[in-house]
């Protein structure tokens, strides 16, 4: 059984995300003024459609060969938990990258920029989450460090898909 300070931690950083999005979703949702709110077009929203197939699809065969290595029983060097949730982000992963390469993981006039920031923060906020076991004499945070994995991936990707973007504007 957990430590009563390990479960209050997991729910206080629970509640914070919570809050953080809400905040981040109040602070992005008007680029042009509070009258337009940010929307996803016909063609965006039959791309995500894909996208979260192609998620689905990943997840699923991620699991059957978890299934299959179960079965036969071999030993992994990471527990079968840590496995599941990187199946999971892995998944989630593949919709979002998908998304971004297609146009369609922000909203029609949705602050891009001010979501950049939120997961920056996010970043160094698990970074720190993630060390600072580790200074207090523990061990480091795995769940930390793959959250931090992924979203700098994400981030990586919105990037150069900016970069891609600009190229093109410019050639064009």
């Amino acid at each position: 059984m957990k430590s009563i300070a390990y479960i209050a931690g997991f729910i206080c950083g629970l509640l914070f995300v919570g809050i953080g999005f809400i905040v981040a979703k109040k602070i992005g949702e008007n680029k042009y003024g509070k009258s337009e709110k940010p929307y996803y077009d016909e063609r965006q929203l039959a791309i995500r459609g894909k996208a979260f197939r192609f998620g689905f699809i990943i997840y699923s065969v991620l699991e059957i060969i978890m299934i299959g290595i179960s079965a036969c029983e071999i030993k992994l060097p990471l527990s079968n938990t840590y496995i599941h949730g990187i199946i999971f982000f892995t998944a989630i992963l593949a919709f979002i990258i998908y998304s971004i390469w297609t146009d369609t993981y922000f909203q029609n006039g949705e602050r891009k920029g001010t979501w950049v920031i939120i997961i920056i923060f996010a970043v160094l906020i698990n970074i720190f989450a993630a060390i600072f076991p580790k200074i207090r004499g523990g061990n480091i945070s795995v769940v930390n460090l793959l959250v931090t994995f992924f979203l700098a991936i994400l981030l990586a990707n919105v990037w150069a898909k900016q970069i891609v973007d600009n190229k093109t504007a410019n050639e064009e």
